[in-house]
């Protein structure tokens, strides 16, 4: 009678920077503001008082893709807890990339009551345009950085932001 077994809860996952988001100063640097605005009590401040907002939430489309390109079929939840983001904006997030065609919700084959977000063709796509979008700012930003000294920053601003958030966890 395995059904009246009491069901342990999953392991909760850790938050962190989709592995083809780390080489993204840019990205990893939205992140650290990310960390910088959150409250003591772990909450972000408005998104009306974020002048980047729309740099933000575009940042964000490309890690949710990031996401699910990296670990296949991800609920909301465990979305919103590895990137950091508030559940409330996330459904927003998700909304929009799934009216884009970009993600799609699919009901969970264990649980039916959940649904899982799975990347699309389209949203496959969408990352190659935004990598080549995202390095261009890149290169003019950092252009005084060889392309040495450029992967040593992300590394350094990876660890900076593994450091915040492993504090904010704690």
């Amino acid at each position: 009678m395995i059904w009246l077994m009491k069901a342990s809860a999953p392991p909760t996952p850790r938050r962190f920077v989709p592995e083809g988001m780390k080489h993204f100063p840019f990205f990893l640097m939205m992140q650290l503001v990310s960390e910088m605005t959150r409250r003591s009590d772990g909450t972000s401040v408005s998104a009306e008082q974020d002048a980047s907002r729309e740099l933000t939430r575009r940042m964000l489309h490309g890690a949710i893709l990031y996401q699910l390109l990296e670990f296949g079929a991800s609920s909301q939840r465990e979305l919103s807890f590895r990137l950091g983001v508030n559940p409330s904006e996330m459904v927003g997030l998700i909304d929009f990339l799934e009216g884009e065609g970009w993600v799609q919700r699919i009901r969970d084959d264990i649980d039916r009551r959940k649904n899982n977000l799975v990347i699309t063709d389209l949203g496959r796509k969408v990352i190659k345009d935004r990598e080549a979008q995202l390095d261009k700012p890149t290169r003019e930003f950092f252009g005084a950085l060889s392309a040495e000294e450029l992967e040593q920053l992300s590394s350094l601003l990876m660890r900076v932001v593994e450091d915040r958030r492993s504090k904010s966890m704690s």
